[in-house]
């Protein structure tokens, strides 16, 4: 029997209660979670930024690597023996990896780059 089947309406209304139940536990163990993530990186940080999406997509342009339409920027942030830290940048720009190393990175830290 399916669970989405429309005849069986009744046991449905059970299932679903069970099931937003259990999607707000783990909405809340995942809040919970991420409060826990927000302080600062401390100590000896890493910090690269590269270029995530498929090898090659032949497009009009035939363009490969960064100049790819398909391939997202993504910044990376790494503690040593903890933490990591990644989040989808619009581009490689100094000003916007300024802003995202002075809003996650701790000033005393010590942090390694290419």
């Amino acid at each position: 029997m399916s669970l989405f089947n429309p005849h069986s309406k009744i046991k449905n209304k059970k299932y679903f209660k069970r099931i937003n139940r259990y999607y707000s536990l783990f909405k809340k163990i995942i809040f919970n979670y991420q409060i826990t993530q927000i302080k600062n990186f401390i100590g000896e940080v890493e910090i690269d930024e590269f270029y995530f999406g498929p090898k090659r997509i032949k497009d009009k342009s035939n363009k490969l690597g960064r100049e790819s339409f398909f391939k997202k920027p993504v910044f990376l942030i790494y503690e040593r023996q903890g933490r990591v830290y990644t989040e989808i940048i619009p581009d490689c720009k100094a000003k916007i990896l300024k802003k995202v190393i002075a809003k996650k990175i701790d000033p005393s830290s010590i942090v390694y780059s290419d």
